[in-house]
């Protein structure tokens, strides 16, 4: 077998590989012998069809198939011994597969890039340093009694933060659109669900009362056929109804599954709940630094095929969603998602490069620690251990978050890091 290899751009290359004649056709006549066997044809008994009647019949078919096989078994032979990995399926040409000359055919592929990791010492980073007050807490408990309002109709003018019900209907330039309408829609004042200018609109609104809300949506709103437009709802109000707090007494705590009934018990509950949610934004944060230096220090060509086949990945996930979150369907291709395949295929090069110079591992206590992280905030944390544990692809994904987390670190050590002090709620509105 004769193989040559020529660059045709910084990863495309093209392979030219000739295979002897003697090795298709040896393989060639082992099949149609053992064809001779079993094959039926007429004017002939079984096993007694001369060698030349057999190839006659089935020589052509046969040698289709041998050619692909052998195709696909000396493609790989002359990858391993050019020392070449391909990125992706290559594009194979056969130039001469009649036997005149033996088998021949060109192999068109990328190759996988030479990845060498920007050295991280010295960039620069910023780790936040932060605290869960006492004000945190009072309004992180207030929050959990507006969610356990009760409601109270009033017939007097709405206020802010009041719950309205109302039908509405909007038109833009006269015309309906997709869901341009409703009927008995809750409406909570300040609540920022509805498009801006809506639900200031309905200050001041009593049940009975029909207005008219004449507005624009916006620039960036999730369907494009109305955004920027401007609309006109024409809004029938109901009801209206002030919230009643619940008090913040042991009852409230035994309503949230404080087994003491205590509201100190809740409280210090509820910090503890914030301080590991301060945690993770803070580390999140960090973690979000470190790759965008990782991809802004490592640019280098990408192979289009890794990219083609994350973009579908990405693809498939969004239509899982959707699937699970029924609603306005939305064209999807692939192209929409190329930027983000671009990105993580960088960076999952660079990344098992780093794990790999570094000699980085996912030692067994690390992974029992994150599982045991994730289990925790779970109603029953050992049903959740024993699923990880329990499938050996569930326990590798645990180990990759492990390894990537491994990788941060590093970088963290690496790094001149800079520690700013901010509030918890700058903290936690971020992003």
């Amino acid at each position: 077998m004769q193989v040559s290899v020529e660059s045709t751009g910084a990863l495309e290359r093209k392979m030219t590989v000739a295979v002897p004649e003697e090795r298709v056709e040896s393989e060639i006549q082992n099949r149609l012998k053992r064809i001779a066997k079993t094959a039926k044809i007429d004017g002939f008994r079984p096993g007694k069809i001369p060698m030349s009647v057999v190839k006659q019949q089935y020589g052509a078919s046969v040698r289709a198939d041998v050619v692909g096989e052998v195709i696909q078994s000396t493609y790989y032979e002359a990858l391993g011994q050019e020392k070449l990995q391909p990125a992706g399926m290559p594009n194979i040409e056969p130039k001469d597969i009649d036997g005149a000359n033996g088998l021949e055919y060109v192999a068109t592929f990328d190759v996988m890039p030479e990845v060498t990791p920007a050295p991280f010492s010295g960039v620069k980073l910023e780790s936040v340093k932060a605290e869960v007050m006492d004000a945190d807490i009072d309004k992180m408990l207030e929050t959990l009694q507006s969610q356990r309002a009760s409601w109270d109709s009033v017939k007097r003018k709405s206020k802010d933060g009041e719950r309205l019900t109302i039908d509405f209907e909007g038109k833009i330039d006269g015309e309906a659109f997709n869901g341009n309408s409703g009927q008995s829609v809750p409406v909570t004042l300040g609540g920022g669900r509805m498009i801006a200018g809506f639900e200031e609109g309905l200050v001041g609104a009593k049940a009975g009362d029909e207005l008219t809300l004449d507005l624009t949506f916006p620039e960036d709103y999730a369907y494009e056929e109305v955004a920027g437009k401007p609309v006109q709802f024409a809004v029938t109000v109901h009801k209206v109804e002030k919230p009643k707090l619940p008090k913040l007494d042991d009852e409230f705590a035994k309503s949230l599954g404080i087994d003491d009934g205590s509201i100190d018990t809740l409280r210090a509950e509820v910090k503890g709940n914030m301080e590991l949610e301060l945690e993770q934004r803070i580390r999140a944060t960090l973690k979000e630094q470190v790759l965008n230096k990782i991809v802004e220090a490592n640019e280098f060509e990408i192979p289009a095929a890794l990219i083609d086949n994350e973009s579908q990945a990405l693809l498939q996930q969004m239509q899982q969603q959707m699937q699970a979150s029924p609603g306005k369907s939305v064209d999807l291709n692939p192209e929409m998602f190329a930027d983000e395949a671009k990105r993580r295929v960088q960076l999952g090069m660079v990344i098992a490069e780093i794990i790999k110079q570094n000699e980085l591992k996912a030692d067994g206590d690390k992974v029992r620690a994150k599982i045991d992280s994730i289990a925790a905030t779970y109603e029953k944390p050992e049903d959740v251990v024993n699923y990880y544990y329990g499938d050996d692809k569930r326990l590798k994904e645990v180990e990759s978050l492990v390894l990537e987390e491994s990788v941060i670190d590093w970088a963290i050590e690496q790094a001149d890091v800079e520690e700013v002090e901010k509030s918890y709620n700058d903290i936690m509105m971020q992003g």
